[in-house]
């Protein structure tokens, strides 16, 4: 309860940011104009593997409204590789041009970049571009990444195999020995992608006087992107300013700074021009990232009730051709947390990420999908081979709520959850005892009716240690800021980045219970890095815990926001006088 005896977290209310979304009012990277701003088109590989021979811009030069051609020999001379080597055993470094200089590793790779006034003209010329390419063995799927003798789709790393993880926690062998049956199950998925419904783009602006990039992009991550733009255009962060309008959706693709937006921070410098990029569909689909091309392997040794004594996880992650994260980074984040809410001691992993001529990886929501999609399928699998209730499996493995807080075999620890109790409450809904009974009279008449039960415990955050352990860039950590006007009016900024999330009505709640005001006096000011303090943006479930937790912290700022103030009569605009 607040200080003024108001509750806004959690009650119902409208969306402040819904009136302009719903009524087209919003303002995303494609409604800002900018007078006399150029436009961006690249030239992408036909190939998934093959030699760059030579690239032939003159026709496209040579046709009206057509200011560049640029290619990767131009960019290598205004920006800087991208290196990323967290240090991870078992994990190799790689690094990447801006754009492909000696050979291009997927179908879309993009090998030139046109500028022209508009964009037809620019799409125009870039089919003029003439590239001679020499055409290489693809490596197609993570099997043929491990054969011996396979191409190497990065001609730097001694095999394909890119990361390499393996752990133990108490005595796997043991419980192996000790088991009733060894159940083993295998898990995979195809290549999937993100698909929101704003594609990737931007607007660079440099200031030549002021010696200062204004970039505008829809990010999950503002500050975490100005750090990387920054110093890959070889600039100091205070001369970069972000700013993230609008997003129309992400879900994890929309963290990184992909390559082609570098390409345009870099043109507007060089051309001292504005230059936008906006991609098509068909270019987000090809080139953008994917995800989640997953095979996983468990060996689970069960007593004959189905209680888990060992279990053992392989998994084989494709990764694409570039390393935009740490090659080990979903994948390792999977196998760290994949006991979910059940009580395991003696838990082992192996995880391998290898190379292919496809388009990177980038994380897709939450790895909490696969965890529990392979956790629970292990559970299912158990009571297949046992012939019992899969929910009695659940029940003698999952842990109670007086085992709270409890350290998972990697060392996460859950606290302030009840899975047992959640389940329970869903199997009460749904009439479970009774559906098995229609399910088993259906089967009788020659129905078939299934039913699916899966249990998720998802990580409401990541601190500093998981984010270093992870191979994660960056420090795991939030900020914000409040400001209280002379009016009563309140302005406050996260280092979150909204694409859909609702922050400027949730957060705006949790600032106002912390200070005891109405939520309509509070302002969120998001992805803007001028006015924002520096946070590590918005992914893995972690804008409620991390933004909020700080939003909601108001009430410890009280004394040192009322000596930093001194205007007694503000307090007299809180309902109930001042409540501290």
């Amino acid at each position: 309860m607040s200080p003024s005896g108001f509750r806004h977290i959690g009650g119902q209310q409208p969306r402040k940011e819904d009136a302009r979304l719903l009524t087209g009012r919003g303002r995303y990277v494609d409604d800002i104009v900018v007078d006399g701003a150029l436009h961006a088109c690249f030239v992408r590989s036909p190939h998934a593997h093959a030699r760059l021979v030579s690239i032939d811009a003159l026709a496209a030069l040579e046709m009206p409204g057509v200011v560049a051609v640029v290619s990767g020999k131009d960019l290598a001379a205004w920006t800087t590789r991208l290196r990323m080597a967290p240090p991870i055993d078992g994990l190799h470094p790689m690094e990447m041009d801006t754009l492909p200089i000696d050979k291009v590793r997927f179908q879309g790779d993009p090998v030139a970049c046109v500028v022209a006034t508009d964009r037809y003209l620019a799409e125009d010329a870039a089919e003029q571009v003439q590239v001679a390419y020499e055409a290489l063995p693809p490596v197609t799927n993570m099997w043929q990444a491990l054969e011996p003798g396979a191409p190497l789709v990065d001609d730097t790393l001694p095999s394909n195999l890119l990361s390499h993880q393996k752990a133990v926690y108490g005595d796997v062998a043991a419980g192996m020995a000790m088991a009733f049956k060894i159940v083993e199950s295998t898990f995979s998925q195809h290549r999937q992608t993100h698909l929101p419904i704003e594609t990737r783009g931007c607007i660079a602006e440099w200031d030549q006087g002021r010696q200062h990039l204004t970039f505008q992009v829809g990010t999950q991550v503002p500050h975490p992107y100005r750090t990387t733009l920054a110093s890959r255009l070889r600039l100091r962060e205070t001369q970069v300013t972000i700013v993230s309008p609008d997003v129309g959706g992400a879900f994890g693709q929309k963290i990184a700074l992909y390559r082609e937006e570098l390409v345009v921070a870099a043109l507007a410098m060089q051309l001292g021009r504005p230059v936008r990029w906006r991609e098509d569909r068909m270019e987000n689909l090809l080139a953008s990232a994917q995800s989640r091309e997953d095979h996983c392997r468990t060996r689970v040794g069960v007593d004959a009730e189905g209680r888990v004594l060992a279990l053992e996880l392989e998994m084989l992650e494709d990764f694409g051709a570039y390393s935009f994260y740490p090659g080990n980074y979903l994948a390792r984040v999977v196998a760290m947390i994949l006991t979910g809410p059940y009580r395991i001691h003696h838990y082992s992993y192996d995880v391998r990420v290898v190379l292919s001529n496809k388009v990177g990886n980038a994380p897709m929501r939450a790895p909490m999908a696969i965890t529990s999609w392979v956790m629970d399928g292990t559970m299912d699998a158990i009571a297949r081979a046992l012939d019992l209730d899969p929910i009695e499996v659940r029940r003698v493995n999952m842990l109670a709520r007086e085992e709270m807080p409890f350290t998972m075999p990697t060392g996460e620890v859950l606290e302030d959850v009840t899975p047992r109790e959640t389940m329970e409450g869903v199997l009460r809904a749904i009439g479970y005892g009774a559906f098995r009974e229609r399910q088993a009279k259906a089967r009788t008449e020659g129905r078939l009716l299934g039913l699916g039960i899966c249990n998720v415990v998802e990580s409401t955050t990541y601190g500093s240690k998981f984010y270093k352990a992870a191979g994660i860039p960056g420090s795991g950590h939030e900020a914000a800021w409040v400001r209280i006007e002379p009016s009563g009016e309140v302005n406050a900024a996260v280092g979150l980045g909204a694409s859909g999330h609702g922050y400027e009505t949730s957060l705006a709640n949790a600032v106002a219970d912390g200070l005891g005001v109405s939520p309509e006096g509070v302002r969120l000011h998001l992805g803007h890095t001028d006015i924002a303090p520096y946070g590590m943006g918005s992914r893995g479930a972690r804008g409620g815990t991390a933004g909020g937790g700080l939003c909601t912290c108001a009430p410890s700022w009280r004394s040192r926001l009322c000596l930093a103030l001194h205007v007694p009569c503000w307090a007299r605009r809180i309902p109930g006088n001042c409540a501290w």
